[in-house]
């Protein structure tokens, strides 16, 4: 879903018939109200950068547990239309990680919306080796912990490389598992990291954004070691966020993440700080 009304939510989201999806993915929200994983995905685009504060409040309102709130991708070239400017991504993704911590903290009914970017970002942060998506890793997961399986059985690392046939692994019908795994475009995918990255040698920041997503990186340049186009967007939230933790504290984070992994976060071993 991405937005609360429909008439911006069916711009982008539906059927084949042409009717929008806001109505039924509404229902559904509605009918998974008491199940634990419930969750909603949304897509930020130029149609709704400026409403995602309002869109976590509405989730929020609906008794929605989780959510997703991605930056469209640009590995498929159609999507690059869609793309808001960077400059608008950011002002707009801080509104909206003020109105989650407002949510979270201050809200009557003792629950938490856990946006996942978010989470994933603060324990990259404040652990060394976890992360609560795939995708913020570095290495990502893709072709080491997730594989797609289209509809005839071939088997690509992501679903975001769907549409590139070289990053085509197997095919469950006709190749081993052993063989899928260990396919060059898997392998290709596992030796991508931050340091052979030219744009990432010397960032600060570079474990904890993973320059995600290799598919994006891949669809505009060609190559795997290219720049993240949401470079900037990473870095000046990954900025944001040690800026509330260092105005408010270490609870602020914990507003951010899940109960489970609060607590994981008080139990680590302290960080050590060196005064420069």
């Amino acid at each position: 879903m991405d937005a609360h009304l429909a008439e911006i939510n069916d711009k982008l989201r539906c059927f084949y018939n042409g009717n929008g999806t806001f109505t039924h993915v509404r229902k559904a929200i509605e009918m998974f109200s008491d199940y634990e994983w419930q969750g909603v995905i949304v897509t930020i685009t130029k149609n709704n950068v400026n409403i995602i504060d309002t869109i976590a409040e509405a989730l929020y309102n609906w008794g929605v547990r989780s959510a997703l709130f991605n930056p469209i991708s640009p590995s498929v070239s159609e999507n690059t239309v869609f793309v808001p400017s960077i400059k608008k991504l950011i002002d707009n993704y801080k509104k909206f990680i003020d109105v989650v911590i407002r949510l979270n903290t201050y809200q009557p009914k003792g629950r938490r919306l856990v946006v996942d970017n978010i989470e994933s970002l603060v324990l990259a942060i404040f652990t060394s080796n976890m992360r609560g998506m795939y995708c913020h890793m570095s290495l990502c997961g893709a072709g080491r912990l997730s594989y797609v399986i289209t509809w005839n059985g071939d088997v690509y690392p992501c679903s975001e490389f769907v549409q590139f046939e070289e990053f085509k692994c197997g095919n469950i019908f006709e190749d081993s598992i052993e063989t899928i795994i260990n396919s060059e475009a898997c392998k290709k995918l596992r030796l991508r990291n931050v340091n052979k990255i030219d744009t990432c040698n010397n960032c600060p920041y570079k474990l904890i954004c993973g320059a995600n997503c290799p598919a994006a990186v891949y669809g505009l340049s060609g190559t795997l070691l290219g720049k993240s186009p949401y470079c900037k967007f990473n870095f000046e939230i990954i900025n944001y966020l040690f800026e509330k933790i260092s105005e408010h504290g270490i609870e602020i984070a914990y507003k951010l993440v899940s109960e489970a992994f609060e607590e994981k976060i008080k139990t680590r071993k302290p960080l050590v700080w060196i005064e420069r």
